[in-house]
């Protein structure tokens, strides 16, 4: 049976990296067709949508979220008020990878599967175990703001395929 390191950590971490190629991949486009860095991080789907830079500070936000209930840490987590530079969002994305790295292995991970985590949906909160934390509460949340950042570099023409979406998750896969 996996572990929740096992269902957890190299997700997250997965994730992140593929972010930080798209967000390197749409900021160089960005450059070569004239768009600042300040147009790129404020980009969105639609007007009564969150722009890029929401989008990447929130799967950063629940990264550290993770690694605050899943190993005891204390992680500050990103408050989704102004907005990021391109800069800070690929600062904010690679001080999580190295956090996640630092847990390395199954041992790092001190949760209970059924111990309690009370999260905020919208105005209210609900309460889950870690277990169903992890599965029902993060990975929706990392998946869906992690596509959504994918979605809005095409809406624009960033030209990106689905290697550029899901290579990073296959990074040390044996592959004939």
């Amino acid at each position: 049976m996996p572990s929740l390191y096992d269902i957890s950590i190299p997700i997250l971490t997965g994730a992140l990296r593929a972010e930080l190629h798209l967000l390197k991949k749409g900021a160089d486009w960005a450059t070569e067709k004239g768009f600042t860095s300040e147009e790129l991080v404020n980009w969105r789907i639609h007007e009564t949508m969150l722009p890029l830079w929401a989008q990447v500070a929130i799967t950063v936000r629940h990264a550290r979220l993770a690694l605050n209930y899943l190993t005891g840490s204390t992680l500050p987590v990103v408050v989704v008020k102004e907005a990021i530079s391109l800069e800070g969002l690929l600062e904010m994305i690679d001080t999580t990878l190295k956090q996640l790295t630092d847990v390395g292995s199954v041992e790092k991970i001190s949760a209970e599967e059924s111990a309690v985590v009370t999260s905020k949906i919208g105005d209210g909160q609900c309460h889950l175990t870690v277990l169903d934390t992890v599965q029902l509460y993060t990975m929706p949340n990392i998946y869906f703001h992690f596509t959504t950042l994918y979605d809005i570099l095409r809406m624009k023409g960033v030209p990106l395929g689905k290697g550029d979406f899901a290579g990073a998750f296959l990074e040390g896969a044996i592959r004939d």
